[in-house]
Parts: structure tokens; sequence; C-alpha cells
């Protein structure tokens, strides 16, 4: 399993379960997630029914075809729990937020650097292009009441990364986009598409 740099993150954040700081975090060890409980808690942190989504596990295969020598950065950045993907109406990735590069404790300080008073926010994780808008909308598996299968070619598409394991720390996450997206010179032409990964991480134990 360490080989992996998914495998190595997962180890890496199940040893730290076993510490207090893990606690103040508010996060718990990653299991099965059934598509109620998701939606459940998806409710409780505002996310809606018809935007909700699970990410198909065969998205952990895809970024394994990458060549790690020359994408290692870029692999894990995109294989972290909380993630934020801002593409242009044309897919263009514009701006990358990922919880590995927010820092703050107890909770993860996303503004600390204000990138999120403007919208789109100011660029924080590197750019790549190994997981295009396409990619992504090819991975996504739609969850009870979902309407909305494709975002519209004139819109701006966010894609978020959240889990139930990460705790307030996705609500907190998830209620910043929301904030920022409320920003945008139009925000009726700006789509969040919200995905769950807890049964990636857990698939991979």
């Amino acid at each position: 399993m360490g080989k992996h740099p998914f495998a190595r993150f997962l180890l890496l954040f199940l040893v730290g379960l076993n510490t207090g700081c893990a606690a103040l975090y508010g996060l718990k060890k990653p299991v099965f997630r059934s598509p109620e409980e998701i939606m459940r808690t998806a409710k409780r942190y505002g996310i809606p029914a018809e935007d909700s989504y699970q990410i198909d596990t065969s998205y952990r295969a895809m970024l394994r075809q990458w060549d790690t020598s020359q994408h290692r950065v870029a692999i894990k950045n995109h294989m972290q729990p909380l993630q934020a993907l801002y593409y242009s109406a044309d897919g263009t990735l514009e701006t990358f937020h990922v919880n590995c590069y927010a820092g703050g404790f107890p909770n993860l300080r996303w503004n600390r650097t204000h990138a999120f008073d403007v919208f789109p926010p100011r660029q924080q994780a590197p750019l790549d292009s190994i997981v295009s808008l396409s990619t992504q909308l090819r991975y996504l598996q739609p969850m009870i009441g979902t309407t909305t299968t494709r975002p519209l070619p004139h819109e701006r598409v966010i894609i978020v990364y959240w889990t139930l394991f990460m705790g307030r720390q996705s609500k907190r996450f998830i209620r910043l986009i929301q904030r920022n997206a409320a920003l945008a010179p139009d925000p009726q032409k700006v789509k969040i598409l919200y995905l769950n990964v807890d049964n990636l991480f857990f698939s991979e134990k």
C-alpha cells in the first residue's frame, strides 16, 4: 500500500487519527458511507441535493496512469479529501485549492491570505492539466435527488471535494466556497458541483 501516493497519504492520515491533533481538527476514520448517510450530511452542510455527487472509485486508477516522476505533486494534490477546482466556461482550470496548502489550527485557514475575498479566488495550489473539467465530469456519480448532470457551456464550474470524515472542516470549507461564488459578477452563471469522496478513501484501505 505504501508505494502509491494515495496510499501514503491515507497511511499518514490514519496515523494522525491517533493523536490529539486529529481530534481537535474534528477528523474521523474513513468508513464506508451509504448514499442516504451522505445525503443527510450534505443537507446539513447546505449542499443542494440536485448538485450532489459521489466520485467513481475508478478515479484512483486514472490518476495512477500518470507518470509520478513528472506529476508527483499534481497527483498528490488531486488525491486530497478537500479540494476546490475553479474551471472557466471553456473548461480551463483557473485556480486550485487543496487542504494541504491551507494551514491553520484547530481549523484550516483557507482565507488566511484573503484569497477568497475576490472571485475567482487567488491561486493557492499549483495549477496542472492532469484533471480537466471533462475528466472530472466522467467520474461523477449522481446521488439520490441529483437532477443536474452537466453544467451549461456558459457557466463557470466549481468542483468541490468533501468528506464526512473531515467533519467540521468540510462544512466550513463548503460555506467558504459558497460565499466566494456569491461574489461573482453574475452568480447565476456559476455552477458548484459537490463531490463526496469518503468511499474513495475507504476503498483504498
